[in-house]
């Protein structure tokens, strides 16, 4: 048997009629840089900070919204930093450049959960800064017994947001 419902990124308004979407969770961004830098410092970096540093991305073919995301909001804050696309659309790949010393990783917060580099500090961006939505879609006209009884179980256990900002104040990766 095949459940149909899928967890995504929100990269769009999403206003298809025949999907029902429920909101999972908000993504924001971290830096991933290296401990001998000087921002590793900090608690949080101001985006303002980043101006003249180098920052790795995964390529924009991987995650467009994200990477349009970071570029929008380093043009927000008026810097233009260097932006360097890795060569392998891989996390490990962009953390291996910055235990290097290339750059500054920008991420997904969720990586800083999944992934760890030796010589590599995650440390979240200070507001506003891009979020991406998570999102759990099916067919909204779907009768399928697992699915509906799979969404029962994600309304009960829906979490609070990581996010604190409301979604209106934040720079959303769209």
């Amino acid at each position: 048997m095949k459940l149909t419902a899928y967890k995504i990124r929100m990269i769009f308004e999403f206003n298809d009629f025949n999907k029902l979407a429920i909101l999972l969770d908000v993504d924001g961004t971290v830096a991933a840089i290296a401990d001998r830098h000087l921002l590793s410092g900090r608690a949080s970096i101001p985006i303002e900070s980043l101006g003249d540093e180098q920052l790795v991305l995964l390529p924009r073919s991987t995650n467009p919204a994200f990477f349009d995301g970071v570029a929008a909001a380093c043009r927000t804050a008026g810097i233009a930093p260097a932006l360097i696309e890795t060569a392998e659309p891989q996390v490990m790949h962009a953390l291996m450049t910055v235990a290097a010393g290339v750059g500054i990783a920008m991420l997904p917060s969720s990586a800083a959960e999944r992934y760890a580099a030796q010589g590599v500090v995650f440390r979240p961006l200070d507001p506003p800064s891009p979020t991406t939505e998570i999102a759990l879609v099916t067919r909204a006209d779907g009768n399928e017994t697992m699915v509906s009884a799979f969404l029962r179980v994600v309304r009960t256990l829906e979490r609070p947001l990581r996010s604190s900002l409301p979604a209106a104040q934040a720079l959303h990766a769209v």
